[in-house]
């Protein structure tokens, strides 16, 4: 297996909100997460911090005439550097010190400016890109992929410590009292972990699908009143609400599912 050190390596070569986890070169990182719980926890601080850089990134506009105004205050400064007359050590000193500010101070307004456009840039090509993607989703095949995600599951895998609340927040429209969750298989081939909470009437288990994913985007910002599929008993709502899918599965008739949702918050 390789070293932690290594394994830290490939950790932040991984991109938040993408499932690059099931890469072929990442096998070795999936191994390590599943084994070591201090790496695991590092994962996902990690996760979560890049998550939360990428959210407060911004577009940032360049003024009209900018970049004519800046080349023109760097061919002033570059007089600087022109070979001078001899001074006397006295003025010499008294002169060389702002020099080397005013220097620093003009290149550092073109780096300033091309961050910012790179920015710019990066964040435009993620949008043209998301803009070409077919996002097709609808609620129907969403309720009716749950039971396949239900059945891959594992029973040992369940957790009662340390949630990922920052990556896979649980919906505040969501009441229900959450005990246990588990990583879920690549869904949508994005991320994804399940909450699991037992219903105080009958004992029986809700699942709460929280999927960190792009797509959706036409779907409610909050959870329908009417669940989105009661087949087979089991009742189930999807939404999607700043960057994550939310899929909650329900055992029971329809006002089960409803006394699940806080009233001011459904659809």
């Amino acid at each position: 297996m390789m070293k932690r050190q290594e394994l830290r390596a490939l950790m932040h070569c991984c991109r938040p909100d993408l499932s690059d986890l099931t890469a072929e070169e990442a096998r070795a990182l999936t191994a390590g997460l599943a084994e070591d719980a201090e790496l695991r926890r590092e994962w996902e601080m990690l996760q979560s911090w890049d998550a939360t850089i990428g959210r407060a990134m911004h577009d940032v506009p360049v003024p009209d005439g900018l970049a004519d105004r800046l080349l023109a205050a760097v061919h002033r400064s570059a007089s600087d550097d022109e070979v001078r007359p001899l001074l006397e050590p006295a003025e010499a000193a008294a002169i060389a010190e702002p020099a080397t500010v005013t220097r620093r101070r003009w290149m550092a307004w073109p780096a300033g400016v091309a961050a910012a456009v790179l920015v710019t840039t990066a964040l435009v090509l993620v949008a043209l890109f998301l803009a070409g993607q077919p996002d097709n989703l609808t609620a129907a095949q969403l309720a009716e992929a749950s039971g396949d995600w239900m059945r891959q599951l594992q029973p040992a895998a369940w957790r009662s410590s340390d949630p990922p609340l920052v990556e896979f927040p649980p919906d505040m429209s969501v009441r229900l009292n959450f005990v246990a969750w588990q990583p879920a298989l690549a869904i949508l081939d994005s991320q994804a972990v399940v909450y699991r909470a037992e219903l105080p009437t009958n004992r029986a288990t809700a699942l709460l699908f929280v999927i960190r994913t792009w797509q959706g985007r036409q779907l409610p910002a909050i959870p329908p009143f009417w669940p989105d599929s009661t087949t087979g008993n089991v009742c189930v709502g999807v939404w999607k609400n700043a960057g994550c899918l939310y899929v909650l599965v329900v055992p029971g008739p329809a006002s089960d599912y409803q006394r699940s949702l806080r009233s001011q918050a459904v659809a």
